[in-house]
């Protein structure tokens, strides 16, 4: 008998920012429970650039495992950023943990498998929740584990619920909960202590059930991009030029065929703007700019955004014809040009 490991399932992480859309900001690790489940089962974990493929030892003429995993056992991976540039081009929110599952099994057309998300507080053995609801009505607590089984209930009459209430959590066991008021769920909470302070970015549970054997299953987190209004700031120095500029109208134009980005007219820096003190400082004069609509970040700078002078009646005159793009290592998608 032959003894070999076969993938059991993939887990892809895609985000659109990437030409290639593969996204390899994240380190991929098995919790500490999943860990243990692997060695149990004498599985594999194994990371490649973007995907995390876990393995499982069987007989090489059949599908079965060697050691069987029972149907709804819940294999879960930490996700840690290690590119801080990733909340800048990322449509996502900075300082959220997140929650990534399998709520379902039917692959889309790439032959991927969408986890679903949703937001998540991971906490400790005591936790102080905030109610949601309007105390002038009853609420109805519950406490709900991972396998849909209340673990804890209760019912406040109406303007007697405590602020905060308090859940105690060492009574039950690792993993995630719901917590529902009056019927609708209002916060998902993970309960492991060892998480805490670990800069954890997304819980990521894959429910297993038996035909993972015979049908790969590739799982896939999909990452969309922000978008933001882009400003250019042209700062017309000291150095360089006389006065002649008095006599310039400037501009900065798209010249792409398709997907153009409109802006504004170049004006003088608003009073109020929060560069004006700085970018005043050594300055003749500070022009700027921004696009009338927010744009996406791209991860292959957009060409032919160009900066065009007009003297009079005489044909523009292209001054710098690829403007900068916004860089992806700054918050606010600003771009200072010296002329």
């Amino acid at each position: 008998m032959n003894i070999i490991f076969d993938i059991l399932f993939k887990l892809n992480i895609f985000h659109e920012f990437f030409d290639d859309k593969i996204c390899n900001d994240f380190i991929v690790e098995p919790t500490s429970a999943c860990s243990q489940l692997l060695r149990n089962h004498k599985s594999i974990f194994k990371c490649t650039e973007n995907s995390a493929n876990i393995y499982y030892e069987k007989n090489e003429s059949s599908p079965a495992p060697l050691i069987s995993i029972g149907n709804g056992t819940t294999f879960s991976f930490l996700l840690k950023v290690k590119n801080i540039s990733f909340y800048n081009y990322s449509n996502i929110q900075n300082n959220t943990t997140y929650y990534f599952t399998n709520t379902s099994n039917a692959a889309g057309s790439d032959g991927f498998i969408e986890l679903t998300t949703d937001k998540l507080i991971i906490v400790p053995s005591i936790y102080n929740y905030i109610f949601q609801s309007d105390k002038s009505a009853d609420i109805n607590l519950k406490l709900i584990n991972s396998n849909g089984n209340v673990v804890e209930e209760k019912t406040f009459a109406a303007s007697t619920a405590p602020e905060p209430h308090q859940f105690v959590f060492s009574q039950y066991t690792k993993g995630l909960y719901s917590v529902e008021e009056n019927g609708v769920i209002t916060s998902k909470l993970y309960y492991d202590e060892s998480l805490l302070g670990e800069n954890i970015f997304c819980i990521i549970d894959i429910n297993f059930n038996s035909d993972f054997y015979t049908s790969l299953k590739k799982f896939k987190v999909h990452f969309s991009i922000k978008s933001a209004l882009w400003k250019y700031y042209l700062i017309i120095t000291d150095n360089g030029i006389n006065n002649d500029y008095l006599s310039w109208t400037l501009s900065i134009t798209d010249e792409n065929t398709s997907n153009k980005i409109l802006f504004t007219p170049l004006t003088d820096m608003p009073a109020d703007d929060s560069n004006k003190e700085l970018l005043s400082k050594k300055a003749k004069k500070v022009l700027c700019c921004a696009s009338t609509t927010p744009v996406e970040f791209r991860e292959k700078p957009k060409q032919n955004i160009q900066l065009s002078r007009k003297v009079g009646l005489e044909p523009p005159e292209v001054l710098i014809k690829n403007l900068p793009n916004p860089s992806i290592d700054k918050v606010k998608p600003e771009m200072y040009i010296y002329i």
